[in-house]
């Protein structure tokens, strides 16, 4: 598995962290993508010190349109093979949805839906073409 990784977006805390240790502990090399670098690195760290794995990351805010092919590229101009999607980011709106204006809802659409379709796409080819790949959407 030295170049096999899993993909975990929402990847440096709660659920996606958990999964993100579990599949460490099983000797799975990961990326961790969310939008603070900073958890992003101690999280990196705290799992290659821990389990003796690989571990990268990938700073991106999957409300941005732009996120889901800046993630693609990066794993391939890194030479990594995505073996496990790990679609996990998500937040809440604490606002009522009268108040919420629409580009709010809009990014909050891309983030639960739009980079889930969109990613899985784009790395389910290279599951199918390689006969090897399992994806797991994780949703509220």
């Amino acid at each position: 598995m030295s170049n096999s990784f899993a993909l975990i977006t929402g990847g440096s805390s709660g659920i996606g962290f958990e999964i993100a240790k579990d599949l460490a502990n099983r000797g799975y090399n990961i990326v961790l993508v969310s939008r603070n670098e900073q958890n992003l690195q101690d999280c990196c760290k705290r799992l290659s010190e821990e389990f003796g794995i690989t571990s990268d990351y990938i700073s991106s805010d999957l409300a941005n349109k732009e996120s889901v092919r800046h993630i693609y590229q990066t794993t391939k101009e890194r030479g990594y093979n995505i073996e496990i999607l790990i679609n996990n980011a998500g937040y809440g709106i604490a606002t009522p949805f009268h108040v919420t204006s629409l580009e709010d809802e809009e990014k909050f659409i891309r983030v639960l839906a739009t980079s889930v379709i969109s990613l899985t796409k784009l790395f389910v080819r290279d599951m199918v073409e390689k006969r090897n790949g399992k994806i797991m959407i994780v949703s509220s």
